[in-house]
C-alpha cells in the first residue's frame, strides 16, 4: 500500500519538473530516487531512476503542449505551428506523427500521435530501470509504458477546461500527468513484489 505514495508525490516531483528553473528534471529525478530507495530499499535502482527520469523527460515537447485541442482553430494551427520544429528533439515525433495524418489537415489527431510517442519514451527509461532490477515485471512495464503514452494527451486534453485549485493550464496538466506516472510505477512495483 505504501507504493500509492507515489501518486501524490509524482504529481508534485512533475510539478516541479515543470518549472522554469535550472535543475528542475534533476531534483524531480531525486525525489522519485529517494521515495523508491524508501519502498525498496534498492539503492542502486534508485540511483539510477535519477538519470532515467531526465533521460525522458529531456526529449521535447513544447510544440504538442501548445497545440492541444482547445487552444486553437486549425486555421490558427496552420498559421503559427504547422511549419515550426521547436527544437531538435521534438523533430522526431513531428516526423513520425506526419507519417499518419497531416498536421495541416487535422492538427488534433497530429497533436495526440506526436504527444503519445513523446509520453512512451517520457516514462519508458524508468521503467526499464525497473525492470532490469527485478523490481517491475517486463509483462507489466510493456504495456504501461503503452499506457504512460497514451494518457499523456489525454491528461492535457481533460483537464484543458477544468478549474483546479486556481492553477494555470500547465501546472494543472503536469501535477495531474505526474499522479498517473506515479499510479503507473506502483502498480508496477506493488505487481513486482507479487510476482
Amino acid at each position: 500500500m505504501l507504493y500509492l505514495l507515489l501518486i501524490p508525490v509524482m504529481g508534485l516531483a512533475n510539478r516541479i519538473r515543470g518549472y522554469d528553473i535550472s535543475g528542475g528534471a534533476w531534483m524531480a529525478g531525486g525525489i522519485l530516487g529517494a521515495v523508491v530507495a524508501a519502498l525498496t530499499w534498492n539503492i542502486w535502482a534508485s540511483a539510477l531512476l535519477i538519470p532515467a527520469f531526465v533521460l525522458g523527460e529531456s526529449f521535447g515537447w513544447t510544440k504538442y503542449i501548445s497545440t492541444v485541442k482547445g487552444h486553437l482553430t486549425q486555421q490558427q494551427y496552420n498559421e503559427q505551428w504547422a511549419d515550426v520544429d521547436t527544437d531538435i528533439w521534438s523533430y522526431p515525433w513531428d516526423r513520425v506523427a506526419s507519417l499518419f495524418v497531416d498536421p495541416r489537415q487535422d492538427y488534433e489527431k497530429h497533436t495526440n500521435i506526436g504527444m503519445a510517442l513523446r509520453g512512451v519514451v517520457f516514462i519508458a527509461p524508468v521503467l526499464i530501470v525497473l525492470c532490469a532490477f527485478g523490481l517491475v515485471p517486463l509483462v507489466y512495464a510493456v504495456p504501461a509504458a503503452v499506457v504512460g503514452g497514451i494518457a499523456f494527451p489525454m491528461t492535457y486534453k481533460f483537464v484543458y477546461g477544468i478549474n483546479m485549485l486556481g492553477f494555470r493550464y500547465l501546472q494543472k496538466a503536469e501535477t495531474t500527468y505526474g499522479c498517473v506516472y506515479g499510479a503507473i510505477l506502483a502498480g508496477g512495483l506493488a505487481l513486482g513484489v507479487a510476482y
